[in-house]
């Protein structure tokens, strides 16, 4: 290996620098003909995992981890592992290594959040409130762990208590933007909904941009019965999200509530173009030509209907999102 020891070198940083200027496949192809001048480099092994991840080569990215215990079993790269297993949604195999990292480490304070995350996403809800009070015991100061002990609370539908965390998250940081987006959940739930719109427009005062924020306050609005500030909110989140069909759809539904068709119906054409065989939009399409009185295209929206309905084409739906999302958990650098 030693004539080739300052080519991996290059390959290696120029991989790096390739990695974290989000040059994903020029990264790959650096990365991996380093790793195959030295298979047994955890650096090298480490920043591939984190490029396969960021190309969504879960299984790749998953095996790099898997390789880097093999070569050092340390409680870092077992939380690591643990990560990308449950970012792809395998919160089994999450919870098995979060719990390997701890039996390195019992004050490995990641794991026990990682852990809490996991038992959350799986209902196991008693488990994950137990992992989030670890958590807080060993850092009794971080703001994100009350936060996610409250998440805990709501998914078990305890709103009041989860309220109480929630707060005591957002007395550590004020402008915890997650922690206020949670407890406007929690009002809403207990239909507080004065108070879920004062959180949410306090989550938006302190500069959040996340689309769901604005839906939540739309569907506060709309139990306020006021339906055209839920309709400006909907459209602030299909302007941050124009990609989302999923909230264009609100936002159609909800200019036809106001009685704006004719844009309502435009907005549901955008939809039907991205996505030709969207049972719900068609549907809707009819429903607003036919209210107005254009028959022929109405016509035409309820034959397309028919037709998904009854070809072999997936039909695609436009379900409701009224829960609180499943939060991110981030590996630890090494």
């Amino acid at each position: 290996m030693q004539s080739d020891e300052p080519k991996f070198y290059d390959l290696l940083q120029d991989g790096i620098k390739a990695l974290y200027d989000g040059n994903y496949e020029e990264a790959q192809k650096l990365l991996e003909k380093a790793i195959n001048l030295d298979p047994l480099s955890v650096n090298c092994w480490y920043n591939l995992a984190k490029v396969y991840s960021n190309l969504e080569q879960f299984e790749k990215a998953i095996q790099s981890y898997k390789k880097i215990v093999e070569l050092e079993e340390t409680p870092t790269n077992l939380y690591n592992l643990a990560c990308e297993f449950y970012n792809n949604d395998d919160f089994q195999e999450a919870i098995r290594y979060y719990h390997l990292t701890i039996d390195l480490d019992p004050d490995f304070v990641q794991a026990f959040d990682g852990l809490g995350s996991s038992y959350g996403c799986s209902e196991e809800y008693d488990k994950a409130i137990e992992n989030y009070r670890k958590a807080i015991d060993l850092e009794p100061a971080n703001a994100s762990y009350y936060n996610n002990l409250g998440w805990a609370y709501e998914l078990a539908g305890e709103y009041e208590i989860a309220i109480m965390y929630f707060k005591k998250a957002l007395e550590i940081d004020i402008e915890f933007v997650d922690a206020l987006h949670n407890l406007g959940y929690a009002y809403y739930f207990l239909r507080e909904y004065e108070k879920a719109v004062d959180t949410f427009n306090k989550a938006i005062e302190f500069g959040t941009l996340n689309p769901d924020t604005y839906i939540s306050l739309a569907y506060a609005f709309e139990e306020l019965k006021e339906n055209e500030k839920a309709c400006e909110n909907y459209q602030h989140a299909a302007e941050l999200d124009p990609e989302n069909n999923e909230t264009r759809f609100l936002f159609a539904e909800s200019l036809h509530q106001i009685g704006k068709i004719s844009e309502a119906i435009e907005q549901l054409e955008i939809i039907t173009k991205k996505e030709p065989e969207n049972l719900d939009s068609w549907r809707e399409l009819g429903i607003y030509f036919d209210s107005i009185k254009e028959y022929e295209k109405a016509s035409s929206c309820f034959k397309k209907v028919i037709n998904i309905s009854n070809g072999s084409s997936k039909k695609t739906q436009t379900p409701i999102r009224k829960n609180p999302e499943k939060k991110e958990i981030k590996e630890r650098e090494k």
